[in-house]
């Protein structure tokens, strides 16, 4: 049985686990799990030791019923609730369709009809140069009055792929002398997926670009105000609750995803719900996947998690000294919506100060068992009173009418990296 779970411990350890149990117990109850000491279970302590669990049930149906547990949740609400509120607090850009639409377009002629229209724009530019990309920036909507190309229209496809190569979104250019642009550079513009509107004569410049800039500030505004609104609610998690579990609970019910913490050469963070979600290989595979990020220093990762691909965005958190947090989101319900990754990049400060916190706390228990075994084993008890009140002060609870057992379990040490094969 000891052999069985240290195998499946896949959340990082230290060399050696000790199990202290009663000696006339086999130290499991009928959930087939290892009791704690609240539970009033025979195992005294049971450290780092990390059981299958009973639930035999398909991972799918597992994280169904977890769903169905968290829509039944009071107060933050589930994570189908957090969705509702990721949707809602999408973030919104100015975009080639937005600049279509701006009633100092009014007249205006799309001359390539299968350009993506979803490309943001993030400034308007006026140009008066046949060589359009030699002041053109990446997003740019440049503005020409196509007088460049009066004597000169041969020049014009040329002009069309310099812009591309500077990252313009779109041109917006006057007809030259009520003379058609040539179909050739139509179709270039088309496949350079390049928008090309055709201004009326009576567009004027200064109006349209004080209307594109007043928009994007009025969206870069409304997006701040957002950004704002989500990371107080973020915060207000992080200072309301005091177990980190439970504040990765809250996370999680706020922006609709899985999210889980990783501490190199550590373990694994997350909440109590998402861990019950993740059977053992599920968090091998995570584990593993949070190492090969750390190699590669990749934005996002996917591992295959209840029989699907599932993507994970990352933020990496500078703890202390050369420590750092690496934070998991897990694209599970829906993808990870923009607004809310930008929020929790802006308290991943104080979320780590929780994760040190945590660590900080587990390697003191960690101190105090290990020298209550040492103890143990180097005979400093004089008697069983001894025993019992050195155990009550490291927080274990030993019975003098029982006799125990000390098992010594030798872990292998794991890799931070990933195996090659």
């Amino acid at each position: 049985m000891i052999q069985h779970s240290v195998h499946r411990n896949v959340l990082g350890s230290p060399d050696f686990l000790f199990l202290i149990y009663r000696k006339s117990t086999n130290g499991v109850n009928s959930a087939g799990r290892l009791p704690s000491r609240k539970e009033g279970g025979t195992i005294v302590s049971a450290v780092r030791l990390v059981f299958p669990d009973s639930d035999e049930s398909k991972p799918a149906e597992r994280l169904g019923r977890h769903a169905s547990q968290q829509m039944n949740l009071a107060g933050a609400g589930a994570w189908s609730a957090g969705r509702e509120r990721m949707m809602k607090s999408a973030v919104k850009k100015f975009t080639r369709q937005s600049l279509v639409e701006l009633s100092s377009f009014r007249g205006c002629r799309i001359l390539n009809s299968r350009c993506s229209m979803g490309q943001e724009i993030l400034r308007a530019t006026v140009v008066e140069d046949a060589n359009l990309g030699r002041w053109a920036q990446p997003g740019d909507a440049v503005i020409c009055s196509g007088y460049p190309f009066h004597a000169h229209m041969d020049r014009f496809c040329g002009a069309l792929e310099q812009l591309h190569a500077s990252g313009a979104a779109v041109l917006c250019i006057k007809a030259v002398r009520n003379t058609p642009f040539p179909e050739d550079a139509i179709e270039l513009a088309d496949r350079l997926d390049l928008l090309v509107v055709e201004l009326p004569r009576e567009a004027i410049f200064s109006t349209i670009i004080q209307e594109i800039s007043e928009k994007i500030l009025s969206m870069k505004a409304e997006v701040f105000s957002q950004l704002q609104a989500q990371t107080e609610s973020l915060l207000e998690i992080l200072f309301r609750e005091n177990v980190l579990e439970d504040c990765f609970l809250h996370i999680e019910q706020f922006i609709g995803n899985p999210v889980v913490a990783f501490v190199p050469s550590s373990k694994l963070y997350m909440s109590r719900e998402t861990r019950e979600w993740l059977s053992q290989e599920d968090q091998a595979a995570v584990f593993h996947m949070f190492c090969r990020q750390r190699q590669t220093g990749e934005a996002t990762l996917s591992v295959p998690i209840d029989g699907r691909d599932t993507v994970f965005d990352f933020i990496e958190i500078r703890m202390t000294g050369n420590e750092t947090l690496l934070l998991g989101i897990a694209e599970w319900n829906q993808s990870t919506d923009e607004l809310v990754f930008f929020a929790l990049k802006r308290i991943g400060k104080f979320l780590a100060v929780e994760v040190k916190n945590a660590t900080t706390v587990e390697k003191v228990q960690r101190r105090q068992e290990d020298t209550l075994i040492n103890d143990l084993f180097s005979g400093e008890f004089a008697s069983d009173s001894d025993v019992v009140a050195a155990a009550a002060s490291y927080n274990y609870h030993l019975d003098r009418s029982w006799k125990y057992r000390i098992a010594i379990v030798r872990l292998l040490k794991r890799p931070d990296s990933p195996p090659s094969t």
